[in-house]
């Protein structure tokens, strides 16, 4: 398995991403996922 960290944490002071720094990430999965299964119970298909 490859585990390494790209890009900067701060790019105006140059300071690098490392393996430990923390961030937020977004999951669009699970959205979508919702939208669908409302869209199936209106059309009757749940």
């Amino acid at each position: 398995m490859y585990f390494n960290a790209f890009e900067f944490v701060d790019k105006e002071a140059k300071k690098p991403m490392d393996r430990n720094t923390i961030v937020q990430i977004y999951s669009i999965f699970k959205p979508i996922t919702g939208m669908g299964l409302l869209t199936l119970y209106k059309e009757g298909g749940i």
